[in-house]
């Protein structure tokens, strides 16, 4: 990830609360909402697995927030915050005098394993 989202939490894009700087490829811990973070020594936190959230969604580019968003999501994805899996070819609304555009990306997270093996 390159440093313009590093420390980021926003939770318009992430859903639980995050911590950095992650596991050793540099994506932030997700715990749910109000968890303390557990006390890892420097060999655990290098070890943790990466877990990833799989999003989609249609983009209207005459529609200002869409556009936006898609904006948003494509500057996350250049700089190695999310990871696109596949973008559709563009297609031109004549109606609405704008372009669909269908992205899928993922979204990686460091997960903590409890005690029997399931992420916290």
């Amino acid at each position: 990830m390159t440093p313009k989202y590093y420390g980021d939490i926003d939770p318009q894009w992430h859903q639980g609360q995050l911590h950095y700087p992650g596991n050793e490829s540099g994506h932030p811990v997700r715990l749910p909402p109000g968890s303390a973070l557990p006390l890892l020594r420097d060999k655990e936190w290098q070890r943790l697995q990466t877990e990833w959230d799989v999003k989609c969604e249609a983009f209207f580019t005459w529609e200002p927030q869409s556009l936006a968003r898609y904006t948003q999501v494509l500057d996350r994805i250049a700089n190695q915050q999310f990871y696109l899996i596949q973008r559709t070819k563009p297609e031109y609304d004549e109606e609405h005098q704008g372009w669909r555009i269908w992205v899928e990306w993922k979204q990686p997270y460091a997960r903590i394993p409890t005690p029997n093996g399931l992420p916290v």
